[in-house]
């Protein structure tokens, strides 16, 4: 065997285990990836995410689902109230949160995904509560105001300035709308079709409710923690960019956000109850 010639078996010997080394280390990382535990958390806050007892529904559980889909992520979806849904993403791997407002601030705390739909805030009140008259955030500060614990919302206020004293806090939006209805808070930072789904879901005419203040825009979107695998992460951004794209995502979108309204008359507006709820992984 000449020295060209042994130099070329040599080189083509290493060639072979360096790319039977890679196939390997890919295969390696893609089943680690599978073999670890995936959840998805969340709130009930309609239009969104729906509790109807025997399943979820709602526009941003389809949209994840859709995304564990393509992705190819085995992973179940829990219910839980925002805060605790919020202190889990924070701090557990691979675990993704919807639906979430994009800020500055959460997203030097976990990883962004991608937006997928986005709503106005405003100020809510009773239809019947003429006595409230607000054209500016000063105005509102004479309120109370019901907000989700670690909502954006309550975030937003509290940088505006508003003090604890003026801020309603509770575990889930719609003990908001209902301390509303009941006339026990002055007002709900909400958006419009939250407040119109909410209503409807527990018979209540939307119309009992009326915008008094914008407050800001918001971009919705799921993230995941921190300590989320990277693989992950990008399976599920890839997934929600092609999503997105297709055509049957405002197809979704028209049919979640019909804005048509319906009236039904006032009932009894309980609370939901504060339980997880899951769906088992496909």
């Amino acid at each position: 065997m000449t020295k060209s010639s042994l130099w070329a078996t040599t080189s083509y010997g290493k060639s072979n285990v360096f790319v039977l080394s890679l196939l390997l280390l890919l295969f390696w990382l893609s089943f680690n990836v599978d073999a670890q535990e995936v959840r998805f958390v969340t709130e009930e806050m309609s239009p969104f995410q729906i509790d109807e007892g025997e399943k979820l529904t709602g526009f941003a559980v389809e949209v994840v689902e859709q995304i564990k889909l393509k992705a190819g992520i085995k992973g179940r979806i829990e219910v839980y109230p925002w805060s605790r849904a919020y202190k889990m993403a924070l701090s557990r791997p691979n675990t993704f949160i919807f639906t979430m407002v994009k800020t500055p601030e959460r997203m030097t705390k976990f990883k962004w995904i991608g937006e997928y739909y986005t709503a106005t805030d405003s100020f809510y009140a009773l239809r019947s509560r003429r006595d409230i008259q607000i054209r500016s955030i000063a105005d509102a500060k004479k309120y109370i105001i019901c907000i989700p614990r670690n909502d954006v919302g309550e975030q937003h206020l509290e940088k505006m300035g508003f003090s604890d004293k003026s801020l309603k806090r509770v575990a889930f939006q719609a003990q908001c709308l209902g301390m509303l209805y009941r006339d026990r808070v002055d007002l709900n930072l909400f958006n419009h079709h939250g407040i119109e789904n909410l209503a409807k879901k527990f018979d209540v005419d939307p119309l009992l409710f009326r915008r008094v203040l914008v407050v800001s825009k918001a971009v919705m979107g799921l993230a995941a923690s921190k300590s989320t695998d990277d693989i992950l992460v990008e399976k599920a951004r890839q997934a929600l960019r092609e999503i997105k794209q297709s055509k049957s995502h405002q197809i979704r979108i028209n049919q979640w956000f019909d804005s048509e309204k319906k009236n039904r008359g006032p009932a009894d507006f309980s609370g939901i109850k504060v339980r997880p709820r899951t769906t088992e992984p496909e």
